[in-house]
């Protein structure tokens, strides 16, 4: 099977595809809601902003007349997303995001060409896209972790490899580009107590693309008809429960009540 046979119709993002293959409830839910502390949790801030200071510096590497300041940048954006009585003060996240960035410029991808920066496939925005060494096709992928025990380092690294995100860069880069993606590189940022950074690569068999393509394609046709049953499977797992365990267990999924344990938040769309 190549990618080419299998018939595509609406095509969501990967984030929205992974929740609604964990629970179509779910994915439902997070539509309109999320846990009432989430806003105050500022890993997400560090990883956005030591993004935001590596695409600074690939624009630079990309176009050497760009005068870039990956770090200032980096810095700025934090101080525009900062929330008061969040877990880390504002000089420990500006702390993390200046190690964060520092350690990610100097990690060699081993890149002979840049083609994309943060640039827009479709559906899907990844970090970096170029060519090695041989002059194949790769997709970066920057993941930046607050910390990581090295006992769960192999694990951790391993989920990637099934991704939805990983593949669906494969599948977008590569019919862009009209070649097949060779690797999805994911740089592996970790910010304490060790402070390192790895490239992963995951290889891309054309054959496995494409049977996860007619799975997905399969899968994004049902989120199109609005499918939301529950999957009681996934309620809980071996890191705890579902973020929206209570609106279906607690609260029996009237969002009337929601407001007591969640944050409304803006419609997202797929």
């Amino acid at each position: 099977m190549h990618v080419d046979d299998v018939k595509v119709g609406v095509i969501y993002t990967p984030y929205y595809l992974t929740d609604f293959q964990k629970c179509p409830r779910l994915y439902e839910y997070k539509k309109r809601w999320q846990p009432r502390d989430e806003g105050r949790k500022t890993a997400m801030l560090v990883g956005a902003a030591v993004a935001h200071g590596l695409e600074m510096h690939y624009l630079g590497c990309a176009d050497s007349a760009v005068p870039l300041q990956p770090v200032e940048f980096a810095e700025s954006y934090v101080r525009e997303h900062y929330q008061e009585d969040s877990d880390r003060s504002l000089d420990g996240v500006l702390t993390l995001v200046r190690r964060g960035v520092k350690h990610g410029m100097a990690t060699d991808l081993g890149l002979s060409q840049i083609l994309g920066v943060e640039k827009w496939y479709g559906r899907i925005r990844p970090d970096l896209v170029g060519r090695d060494a041989s002059g194949r096709l790769v997709v970066v992928d920057h993941k930046v972790k607050m910390n990581l025990d090295d006992r769960y380092k192999e694990n951790e690294l391993l989920t990637f490899d099934t991704s939805n995100q990983m593949w669906h860069y494969a599948w977008a880069v590569g019919q862009e580009y009209g070649e097949r993606v060779a690797q999805v590189y994911i740089h592996l940022i970790v910010l304490n107590p060790r402070v390192y950074t790895e490239v992963h690569p995951i290889q891309i068999d054309p054959e496995r693309l494409a049977q996860w393509l007619k799975s997905a394609a399969q899968d994004w046709q049902d989120m199109a008809r609005g499918e939301s049953r529950q999957r009681y499977g996934s309620c809980i797992g071996k890191y705890g429960k579902c973020e929206m365990h209570d609106a279906c267990h607690v609260l029996n999924g009237n969002e009337e009540k929601f407001e007591v344990l969640y944050d409304c938040k803006p419609e997202r769309r797929g």
